[in-house]
């Protein structure tokens, strides 16, 4: 019940406050959220902090009526935070910790065998613009690969549209699904599997 009176709160606040300040203008191939179900692997670069609502807002304007239950990850230096952490656990974000081991991951793996879907960001941190050495943590493979769930990629850019004002327009772009773990056979595979992920990606950058 808190759950979904939060993530709707979430969505009602979005569009208060952030929205006149950020406008979707390039949105391409949303349709394809529509009738997403899981088990699914939601992958996008992570361009923004506020990148886990757009996901979370574009599923909701394709299906406004459906609810998406997506759960995403969150480091636990946010999610042990007094406020941010106590919204954070009640959204029902997994808890991630940097070198603990790939078996952090397990609960998210757990979630998606039972039918869920997972939001994550292959880079694990936002990338800025002068970043050229963009690589997928091994992470986004151990998930496809234990869970078997396909991998649906999607694009976020912020672009500013004055220099000194607050105020941009947003790019959102959705590919299309694919599998990474047939190619997956041990744990030695995972980067061989994770650089898969980014070229669909960023495959729907505006060129």
């Amino acid at each position: 019940m808190l759950y979904h009176f939060l993530r709707h709160g979430t969505l009602w606040v979005f569009r208060i406050l952030v929205m006149p300040f950020c406008t979707p203008t390039q949105v391409r191939n949303v349709d394809r959220l529509k009738g997403i179900q899981g088990p699914l692997i939601l992958a996008a670069n992570h361009d923004g902090r506020i990148d886990p609502v757009w996901i979370t807002m574009m599923i909701h304007r394709a299906e406004p009526k459906v609810f998406k239950d997506v759960r995403f990850f969150a480091w636990h230096t946010f999610y042990d935070m007094p406020i941010l952490g106590w919204y954070i656990r009640n959204m029902k974000s997994y808890r991630l910790i940097n070198r603990q081991g790939l078996q952090v991951l397990d609960p998210g793996v757990e979630f998606l065998k039972e039918g869920g879907m997972i939001g994550i960001f292959p880079e694990g941190k936002i990338r800025k613009l002068t970043e050229k050495d963009k690589r997928a943590k091994r992470g986004i493979a151990y998930l496809a690969w234990k869970s078997e769930a396909p991998i649906l990629p999607i694009y976020i850019k912020y672009h500013k549209r004055w220099k000194r004002l607050p105020f941009y327009t947003l790019e959102f772009a959705v590919g299309e699904q694919f599998t990474i773990h047939d190619i997956i056979k041990s744990e030695d595979d995972l980067q061989k599997g994770a650089d898969q992920v980014l070229g669909p990606i960023y495959d729907l950058a505006s060129k």
